[in-house]
């Protein structure tokens, strides 16, 4: 399974919402294919997130900083996130559901 490694150009702060009842926090993270290292021995994407939204059910803020957060995490094998081109457009929903967080590709190499 690849190891998608993910660095915000901002600051993700999440705020808890009793919108749903199971999802507390929801954002929907656009952003791009930075390094595609396929021939490199950690075997890993790379995606650069620049824009976070509010999810349906439950809120996210994002608050500008001078530092860059990273979010780690495994993308699912379907995903097929190591045939994408570099720059190919990416995006994700993130949510924190009954204490566990899950991430959902949404869209891969489409226009967003």
């Amino acid at each position: 399974m690849k190891t998608l490694q993910v660095a915000l150009l901002s600051t993700v702060l999440f705020t808890t919402g009793a919108m749903a009842e199971d999802v507390t926090r929801e954002c929907i993270f656009t952003g791009h294919v930075h390094n595609n290292d396929t021939a490199g021995a950690s075997n890993e994407v790379r995606v650069t997130f620049h824009n976070a939204e509010n999810g349906e059910n439950a809120p996210c803020r994002m608050q500008k900083s001078k530092t860059r957060a990273r979010i780690q995490f495994k993308a699912k094998a379907e995903d097929q996130l190591h045939t994408l081109p570099e720059g190919s457009p990416v995006q994700y929903r993130y949510q924190r559901k009954n204490g566990k967080d899950q991430w959902q590709l949404m869209n891969a190499g489409n226009k967003i």
